[in-house]
This record gives C-alpha cells, structure tokens and sequence, in this order.
C-alpha cells in the first residue's frame, strides 16, 4: 500500500506546472507549486495617472508625454488578481506599485520587498506583513532568492535607485528567474550562469529616458538572454502598458524571427496564461 500511495503520489507532483499569467505591465500571477504570488501589480484603470515624462532634459521631452498611463486596459477581473498568497515588489516606482495596489491589495497579505526602505514605504502605507527579502526565503514550499539586477545604466541607475529580480524555485518545478526592470548586463549574466533556470521573465518594453537610454530590456538585451539561456523558455513582460516604453510585442515577435532567437521567445498578451 505504501509503494502505491508513492506511486500515486509521485504521479500527483509530475503534473503541476508553473503557470504565468501576464497581467499587465511588468503584472504578473504566478503559480508554482501549491502557491500563488502576485508581482508588481499595477492596478489603476486605463489612462488614470499622467504620462511619465521620462526625460532629465525639458529641451528634449518625451513625444509621448501626453499620453496617459497605463495606456492598457486591466486585462484580469480583480478578485482574481488579487488571489493569491503573497506579493513580490521589486521596486516601489509607481507603474509596479501605484496608488490603486495600495488600496486594493488585503493589508495582511505577505508583501516581500527588496530593502528596508521599501519596507518601510509599504508598512506607511498600512501593510502588516511586509518581509524583507534577504539572501533568500522559504514561503509555503517555494524558495524565493533574490537576484541583482540594475535599471539601465551606470548613469541611468544614479536616477532610477535600487532594484531587485527574484528566482523562484519549488522542488517540483521548473526554476522561474523574474528578471524584473533591468537591461541585459553582468547582473543578469551571472544570475543566469549560477542558477540555471528554466524559464525566464524579462522586462521587454525597452522604456527610455531621455538622455540616459533604455531603463529595461529592448530587443538586443532579449536577445543576448535568449542566446545566454538557450534551453530556458524566456517570456518577455512590461509591454505596451506606460507611455516611456518604446517596443511593441509585434516588433519583438519580427526582430526575433529575422535574428533567429523565437525558437525560445515567449511573448504573451494582456491576460494570457503560459503553462509550463
């Protein structure tokens, strides 16, 4: 009886899968293992906040400036985006943790941070559970280890501040990198070769500010991931949702077709789900 009851046991754990739901921006539902986490929720109805202006210099504004974010609709009903176990910010910027996820997001929920200054933000806010991600953390059977990561440039970073990706592992599952903002540097390059993991989340939108370049991941950075990472499925997220980003998902779908890296290239709609 017991020889069975591993059997079926075993048969029980083969079929779960990672499940990724692409939300909304840098949005994102993940399932692994028996739990569910939210990240970064950008919750505000379509065209709430003004534009980012996402320029240092005023001679040479954003042409898009004008346009209101998020510039998409919500693609997932609330409640079931807000069903989950905990939540990943991975920086405070308002299009990853805004004034409607302050509101809406149950103040007891577990919110892991990247520092003690977001901590703080969020408990100000009156979160109840926040925790500090260290080193890494064990939540419900799922190790979460944070990762580095750097929000464009040298320069660019002086403005932007800290931020953090997340890797995801569950002994049952494939090991999940969310990359979070950052560009394709040494960061993502050694976080790639230590872990190994088997599907990675890149920020894809290539959101620029002027003067200082790209901020996240534009086609040439997905690229060197796709080429870092050939037997990882990388799924691009942050797409088509703030008025700074500059890379469309057909333009990404076309430039990783003529330069050979959509054999492992993901790029899900609002409100897709990817099982893997």
């Amino acid at each position: 009886m017991r020889g069975q009851i591993s059997s079926v046991s075993k048969i029980v754990w083969r079929l779960l899968t990672v499940k990724i739901t692409q939300v909304r921006n840098a949005t994102l539902r993940i399932d692994i293992g028996k739990t569910r986490f939210l990240i970064d929720p950008y919750l505000a109805e379509k065209g709430t906040y003004e534009g980012f202006a996402a320029s240092v210099d005023p001679a040479q504004p954003n042409p898009r400036a004008h346009v209101r974010n998020p510039t998409a609709e919500l693609s997932v009903p609330l409640d079931q985006i807000l069903a989950v176990d905990a939540v990943i910010v991975t920086h405070t910027h308002a299009d990853h943790w805004d004034e409607a996820a302050i509101r809406l997001v149950p103040k007891r929920l577990p919110i892991f941070v990247q520092n003690e200054a977001d901590a703080a933000t969020i408990r100000a806010q009156g979160f109840e559970d926040v925790r500090v991600l260290g080193d890494r953390a064990v939540f419900e059977g799922v190790t979460l280890t944070k990762t580095p990561g750097q929000h464009g440039s040298d320069d660019a970073h002086k403005l932007m501040g800290d931020v953090m990706g997340v890797l995801l592992q569950h002994p049952d599952e494939k090991r999940l990198y969310v990359a979070g903002d950052t560009v394709w540097n040494d960061h993502v390059e050694g976080n790639l070769a230590e872990h190994a993991p088997q599907v990675v989340v890149v920020n894809a939108g290539d959101a620029r500010i002027v003067g200082l370049g790209a901020i996240i991941m534009g086609v040439d950075d997905v690229k060197k991931v796709c080429e870092a990472a050939p037997d990882a499925t990388v799924i691009a997220s942050h797409m088509e949702a703030v008025n700074h980003a500059e890379l469309t998902r057909e333009a990404l779908r076309t430039d990783s077709e003529n330069r050979g890296y959509a054999r492992n290239l993901l790029i899900p709609a609002d409100g897709e789900t990817i099982s893997l």
